[in-house]
């Protein structure tokens, strides 16, 4: 039988097999030795604490293969162990996943090899079985010359470098600081005459033959500098300071007007002061006019001034000044950097306008504007004594339009061509894109969510008049809703006297004896009357198609019954005939609750009729 145990898992066949078939599994096993040479790839599920790779008997195999890369995405290490734990081979493996996860080649419960992510390690197995490690093959890897074409990391954060036969030199890098040289050993340029060098703990020495050359803008100094050779330099910078014989010291402007020139420690700001021809002491910065005193005691900052106090920068840059009283209040005017005019406070304090020395207005610190008080309750608050105290008026396009903007769409109040008195929601400030929400008309009616003023439109209605319309498409008009207790939800009144009400239990209509008069007993409808009527099923013309029909009685016959009974036309809230002109329409209104006596009384004469018959019956049965 063929067996496996060899470092590539290659088939070994055994004496006497696989007679006409040995060549099918040479050239296979020739394969695999090549593949052993290749480049293979293998995937690791996702997010997977482990994975295994086990290089498959005699077949072909990633895990066969001398690179070896894995792939994958990962959100923690990933431990890998490769078997059989037998096989003891090289391979570079590359950790190709994602995540930023490094993952840890593994045989047995010998040594690992962690491999940083987008790293490459050389490892071999030692094929110890149970016990088998996995082994760093370049630890300690000696090379006579190494050529590097592009980045060389050392990723320990103690790294150290070191130089000759004897290690006398060493490099060595410190977590968060930098390299060390060790102990006084010199960094050396051309020859060991030109150096930099560690010389003592707290020295550090530059050495040259002729000259240090130190090329820079500026060169800062922090301690006492000690010079003990000459210090030269050129006219511009110590030149051009003469004394007078009264001991006056002069300063001669140069040819570009600037006589002292200063300059702050780190040398990055330049400072200047002279004198021009027509007798204006400018100040300079970097060579550019910062400030000029003109012989008119004119003062200009960014300017020549024309004015007893000018004030300018570029275009785009803020510009102010500033008037404080020592106390914390500092007050401002000027141009902020988007190129309007501000006036204002620095501090939290409010900001107060005078006339003729007396407050008229006021900017208080939560932003309110008061006019006429110093104690703004809103964002806008004016207060007077007599006359209108606010005027809001739009002329030109759009005339009579005013604004009140908020934080998203603003509002718009405007009178329209009848003179109402309209409120609108608009899409942006410019009075054409906005929609109409609320109407006073002129008469005085108040409109919701419509314009038109009808009834039939959608919307809310309510008229001077009191009379209020309600209109909705396809759902319920009104809801009236009491929440917690039962009771009362709607009261009808006449006057200040209640005629009605529906509560959550009952309807209800007023029925004391002291609230009615003209009382009568003799009551004419009864059993012939009910008996008369004649109950029909029906829809009306107005019902959706499909509506469920509805019962009850058609006004023309019921008045055909009380008129045979008696009844005077319109003389009973029962039913009552109203004729319209308008054909939608129903002529007639009936009150199926005043049926409830008719049908009481009809059910008394039944009964009588029914004792009447009881008792002939007993008579009849005892004779």
């Amino acid at each position: 039988m063929a067996t496996y145990v060899n470092d590539l898992r290659l088939k070994e066949i055994a004496t006497g097999d696989e007679s006409g078939t040995w060549g099918t599994s040479t050239n296979t096993n020739l394969e695999l030795i090549a593949e052993a040479f290749s480049f293979g790839t293998e995937a690791i599920s996702t997010n997977a604490g482990t994975h295994t790779t086990t290089i498959a008997d005699g077949s072909t195999d990633p895990g066969r293969s001398i690179y070896l890369q894995y792939t994958g995405t990962l959100n923690s290490t990933c431990t890998i162990t490769i078997g059989p734990n037998t096989v003891s081979k090289l391979w570079f493996i590359e950790n190709a996943t994602s995540g930023s996860q490094s993952i840890i080649i593994k045989q047995g419960s010998g040594a690992t090899v962690t491999i940083a992510n987008g790293q490459v390690k050389a490892i071999y197995s030692d094929g110890a079985g149970s016990g088998g490690a996995m082994v760093d093959a370049f630890q300690d890897l000696s090379i006579p010359d190494l050529f590097i074409d592009d980045d060389l990391t050392f990723t320990s954060d103690s790294a150290v470098i070191t130089f000759g036969a004897d290690g006398d030199t060493t490099l060595t890098h410190t977590d968060g600081s930098g390299l060390t040289l060790n102990s006084t050993n010199k960094i050396m340029f051309n020859d060991a005459s030109q150096f930099i060098q560690g010389s003592s703990a707290t020295v550090l020495a530059l050495g040259a033959t002729d000259e240090i050359d130190l090329t820079a803008t500026a060169i800062d100094v922090n301690g006492t500098m000690d010079v003990s050779g000459a210090l030269t330099g050129t006219s511009a910078t110590f030149g051009g300071i003469t004394g007078s014989g009264s001991g006056t010291l002069k300063v001669k402007s140069n040819s570009s007007h600037h006589a002292i020139a200063l300059e702050e420690n780190s040398g990055n700001e330049a400072y200047s002061l002279g004198v021009e021809a027509d007798g204006s002491l400018i100040f300079a910065n970097s060579g550019s006019e910062a400030v000029r005193f003109d012989d008119s005691s004119n003062v200009g900052i960014g300017m020549t001034p024309v004015t007893a106090l000018d004030i300018n920068r570029a275009t785009g840059s803020a510009s102010y000044a500033r008037v404080g009283n020592g106390g914390n209040v500092q007050a401002y005017i000027g141009v902020a950097g988007d190129n309007l005019p501000v006036l204002g406070s620095f501090t939290n304090h409010a900001l107060r306008m005078t006339v003729n020395a007396a407050e008229v207005a006021r900017f208080d610190t939560s932003g309110n504007f008061g006019v006429g008080t110093s104690s703004p309750a809103q964002k806008i608050h004016a207060q007077g004594t007599s006359g209108t105290t606010i005027i809001a008026e739009r002329t030109g396009s759009n005339a009579g339009f005013s604004g009140i903007y908020g934080s998203n769409n603003p509002a718009v109040v405007w009178g329209g061509s009848s003179d109402s008195l309209r409120f609108a929601q608009m899409d942006d400030t410019s009075f054409t894109n906005f929609t109409e929400r609320m109407r006073l008309t002129s008469g005085g009616d108040l409109l919701f969510a419509q314009t038109s003023g009808s009834a039939a439109d959608v919307g809310h209605i309510m008229q001077t008049n009191g009379v209020m319309f309600h209109t909705a498409s396809e759902r319920a008009v009104m809801f009236l809703r009491r929440n917690n207790t039962d009771g009362t939800i709607l009261q009808f009144r006449k006057n200040g006297t209640s005629v009605g009400t529906i509560s959550t239990n009952a309807n209800s209509l007023p029925s004391d004896r002291n609230f009615k008069n003209n009382i009568s007993y003799d009551f004419a409808l009864g059993l012939d009357f009910v008996t008369s009527l004649k109950p029909v099923t029906y829809n009306y013309k107005i019902d959706d198609a499909g509506a469920p029909v509805m019962s009850g009685l058609i006004a023309q016959d019921v008045e055909e019954s009380l008129s045979a009974a008696g009844v005077e036309k319109n003389s009973m809230t029962l039913l009552q005939h109203v004729p319209t002109d308008d054909e939608e329409q129903s002529d007639y209104e009936m009150d199926y609750l005043k049926l409830v006596p008719v049908l009481i009384k009809s059910i008394q004469e039944q009964q009588k009729i029914i004792t009447a018959l009881e008792t002939r019956i007993k008579t009849l049965e005892n004779n």
